[in-house]
């Protein structure tokens, strides 16, 4: 009880990324912000429920969006104060805002990962490490 599931953590960084990131530094200013930040935290039933692969391929969509946004930045844009949400920020803010949120989020599934799955939680096995080093 009070603690998000992992797949509403993935569909918020989501949000956070692309709001952040891919429409707020936008250098053309072309994308629109649709974010629905409060849809994000609702748990659909179960039979609807979007599956690991699907989040994990939206979560990988959002990544490479961030990145394209990025590489399209220069130090003008990067300098360039920009609204966000009801922020204020430049677009290195911006950047690194979502950076430092996505990382906390993780964390946050991690541990839920490991109570939830206890002995079990094995993250070497998924990257195929031998478990030397």
């Amino acid at each position: 009880p009070g603690v998000n599931p992992v797949g509403v953590l993935v569909r918020h960084v989501v949000g956070n990324l692309t709001q952040w990131v891919t429409v707020g530094c936008d250098p053309a200013r072309q994308r629109a912000d649709t974010r629905d930040r409060a849809a994000e935290f609702v748990v659909p039933p179960a039979d609807v429920r979007p599956g690991a692969g699907e989040l994990g391929a939206g979560l990988r969509r959002a990544v490479t969006d961030a990145v394209e946004t990025i590489a399209e930045l220069n130090k003008d844009h990067l300098l360039e104060v920009r609204p966000v949400q009801i922020y204020t920020v430049t677009g290195t803010g911006a950047v690194w805002h979502s950076v430092s949120h996505a990382a906390a989020h993780a964390q946050e599934a991690v541990l839920l990962g490991k109570l939830l799955r206890g002995d079990r939680w094995r993250t070497r096995d998924a990257y195929g490490v031998d478990g030397a080093g």
